[in-house]
């Protein structure tokens, strides 16, 4: 058939219910799939899936136990995953910098009064009156964090005027812990560092993501 057409066909053949889910429950779902419509082992060529532990781990995993029936096979795991994964590494060694998105946006948002008053100085520095973004999905999500860290860099004039105050007028010890880490030039250093490299991990793993054909520009992306 691809001789005929000369070209790839790629068609769902089945999916198949897994009651269990363990590798090896995974693996004689397949088994028995191909022995029942005669399908060989041998005419696998590739497996693809995502990274966890029970379809990509060495020893043990569907991919394993096919590679023990088909050695030649070509394994591919979900390149997304694997950058998801080394972004959240990269920013658990950032750990201080995503409490400070937290905490600053958990000291504004539980009160309209400091909503406020962060307004007015938003007003007085003349920066765009944008609201800050939920952390929280950033922490789910690692390529989420682009827009959580652009947003406070565009905000950090603002939020400095404002902790200023917070910390000294209002005696408050959260907002004096945000201020030190505000006033850190280490901190905003990372910040920008962030803004700078996320956008191009993102952009990769829209990349990878891309239904139309793309082969010719994934290696130049990766670059």
């Amino acid at each position: 058939m691809i001789a005929a057409l000369k070209k790839i066909i790629d068609s769902c053949l089945i999916l198949l219910e897994a009651k269990d889910c363990s590798a090896n429950g995974i693996f004689s779902s397949i088994e028995r799939f191909f022995t029942l419509h005669n399908i060989p082992f041998e005419n696998l060529r590739g497996f693809a899936s995502d990274n966890a532990s029970v379809m990509m781990g060495q020893k043990g995993s569907v991919q394993a136990l096919l590679k023990n029936k088909v050695p030649s096979l070509f394994i591919q795991g979900c390149v997304c995953h694997s950058m998801h994964i080394c972004t959240s590494k990269a920013c658990s060694e950032l750990t201080s910098c995503l409490e400070l998105a937290r905490s600053i946006y958990s000291f504004l948002s539980n009160s309209p009064k400091r909503l406020q008053e962060y307004e007015e100085f938003q007003a007085f520095i003349q920066t765009n009156p944008h609201k800050l973004l939920h952390p929280c999905v950033a922490n789910k999500r690692k390529l989420s964090l682009e827009q959580v860290v652009k947003r406070i860099l565009e905000q950090w004039p603002a939020l400095v005027l404002f902790f200023i105050t917070a910390a000294t007028e209002d005696n408050n010890s959260a907002a004096s812990n945000v201020l030190n880490s505000l006033t850190n030039p280490i901190t905003e250093m990372y910040y920008a560092s962030l803004a700078y490299i996320l956008p191009d991990i993102i952009k990769l793993n829209l990349d990878f993501q891309s239904e139309s054909y793309r082969m010719h520009k994934l290696h130049n992306s990766i670059k």
